[in-house]
């Protein structure tokens, strides 16, 4: 199955996951969080408008959320006079008979008594409240009534016998807003209708405010079936989204990794040594992992030419040492042949069979330094090596040598590293010896080490300037002798342990340097 493919599939289970999840929160979560939202937000317009009240004294710079209902009443304590407010009335009632006193005496003992009560008690305060409203609005006389309503310009009745709201229906919550102001909010159910109540009232130094702000709730029975109808839109959308997004995701995901997939699958067919590189296009992601692919082939690509380098080493070194074993095995043939058939001066075998014996040494001696060059790569391991001591030991090996030659040798400096012993000190082992052999009477041999390089200076001593460039090379000798591979084994496992040796002449001494490349 292509990626394309799998990611239309995994869209389209996506898509069903997600608008299963989203559809049932919308039926499920959504009715009752709107509700509840509702209501946080009729607390919130009663606080606003019930504090902007206090604060202005009107409603100009006010609009309720129940424009039409919601009023503020100020109560004066030292003054026989009621102000009320809202969006479209504003009037300033001046109490004039003894019955209407006595009713806002009233109404003031009932909100001086809240101050110090605890929220249950203050519930039904209110209640009382407007019971005595109503009580001593009905008990007036028909000529009282009809001043109270002449003040107020408007007519009415106020019924005390509806008895639709019993006490055990009503849910109130309290929220103190400061120690003069608190909102309260009454919520009856009927059926399945909800009606809220939010007054808040607050208690100034003279006078006592109230907000009323009557409010419907609504239901969540009146919720779901406009919710159920507009499923089918919000599922349609929800499917188009989605589809839009695989698609986008399509584009610039997966056709990336295709172009890349072909990119590296052309690659197989190419020279390892020519241009092996992708196009580092896509997201930040797909660039990460082209940038890789584009690393991995540079490193296949050092790693081959090492490869191909040592192995040319290795076969000039082969054809080298084929070539320097002919002449010591041609030496021998012809001794051999002498010595049989007592031709001239090779009648005397004694003689020559200690010749013939030293050609055969050289042999052996070839042929071991062939064989070891395969045998330390195969038996070391990296382990932290002590550089002073390792040296410090191999030049006490040699003191003899030294007494005999008449040199001497120090050590300056100290460092340890993680490196194939056995390889490290073949390689100390091999300079040691030369600086020996090629070394004159009165000369020292200095040690210098630190964590990155070791240093061999010979004193007294220098390499022919024309000979000096081929050092490295097999079987390249001085005027000394020796089979030439020394120097040529030291730069080989040198770079088996990531190392670079390099040596040069100085004023009076010849100084090989080993730098380490990590």
């Amino acid at each position: 199955m292509t990626l394309r493919r799998k990611t239309f599939l995994y869209s389209i289970l996506l898509t069903i996951i997600i608008g299963a999840l989203f559809l049932g929160y919308i039926l499920i979560m959504l009715p009752d969080l709107y509700v509840a939202d509702t209501q946080e937000q009729f607390i919130k317009d009663i606080k606003k408008v019930h504090l902007t009240y206090i604060e202005e004294g009107n409603y100009k710079n006010i609009t309720p959320l129940n424009y039409a209902s919601t009023i503020s009443i100020d109560f004066y304590k030292n003054e026989d006079r009621v102000t009320i407010n809202s969006k479209a009335i504003n009037y300033d009632v001046n109490i004039q008979t003894e019955e209407q006193r006595q009713m806002l005496a009233n109404i003031r003992s009932y909100f001086n008594g809240l101050v110090n009560n605890d929220k249950k008690e203050f519930n039904y305060k209110i209640q009382d409240i407007f019971f005595a409203l109503t009580d001593s609005f009905t008990h007036w006389t028909p000529e009282s009534k009809q001043v109270f309503l002449n003040q107020f310009q408007s007519t009415g009745y106020i019924d005390t016998t509806n008895d639709e709201f019993p006490s055990e229906e009503i849910n109130t919550d309290f929220f103190q807003i400061d120690d003069k102001t608190i909102i309260i909010s009454s919520t009856a159910r009927i059926g399945d209708e909800h009606y809220v109540s939010n007054i808040g009232f607050t208690n100034n130094t003279d006078r006592y405010i109230m907000t009323i702000a009557p409010q419907m709730q609504p239901s969540t029975r009146q919720i779901l079936p406009v919710t159920i109808r507009s499923l089918p839109m919000v599922a349609a959308v929800l499917i188009l989204v989605v589809l839009i997004g695989s698609l986008f995701f399509a584009q610039n995901i997966v056709r990336p990794i295709v172009n890349l997939s072909n990119q590296t699958e052309a690659l197989k067919y190419k020279n390892i040594e020519s241009d092996q590189s992708v196009d580092v296009t896509g997201t930040m992601e797909i660039e990460e992992l082209a940038e890789n692919l584009n690393r991995l082939y540079q490193t296949q690509q050092s790693q081959f030419r090492q490869l191909k380098q040592m192995g040319e080493r290795q076969r000039i070194f082969l054809q080298s040492s084929s070539h320097q074993l002919k002449t010591p095995l041609a030496a021998a043939l012809m001794l051999t042949d002498g010595m049989i058939h007592k031709i001239g001066k090779y009648k005397d075998t004694e003689t020559y069979l200690l010749e013939l014996k030293q050609q055969l040494r050289k042999m052996e001696t070839l042929i071991s330094t062939i064989l070891s060059t395969n045998h330390l790569t195969e038996t070391d391991e990296p382990v932290l090596v002590d550089i002073a001591e390792l040296a410090q030991r191999l030049l006490e090996e040699r003191e003899a040598l030294f007494e005999q030659r008449q040199m001497e040798w120090q050590i300056e400096g100290a460092a340890s590293r993680i490196v194939e012993s056995t390889i490290l000190t073949y390689i100390l082992e091999n300079l040691i010896d030369n600086a020996i052999n090629h070394g004159k009477p009165q000369s020292t041999l200095t040690l210098r080490i630190s964590d990155q390089i070791i240093q061999l200076e010979n004193s007294n001593a220098s390499i022919d300037e024309e000979l000096l460039p081929y050092v490295f090379e097999p079987f390249v000798t001085g005027e000394d002798g020796g089979h030439g591979m020394g120097l040529y084994l030291v730069r080989y496992y040198a770079t088996l342990i990531q190392a670079d040796v390099n040596i040069e002449n100085l004023d009076n001494s010849v100084l090989v340097t080993i730098t380490f490349q990590n």
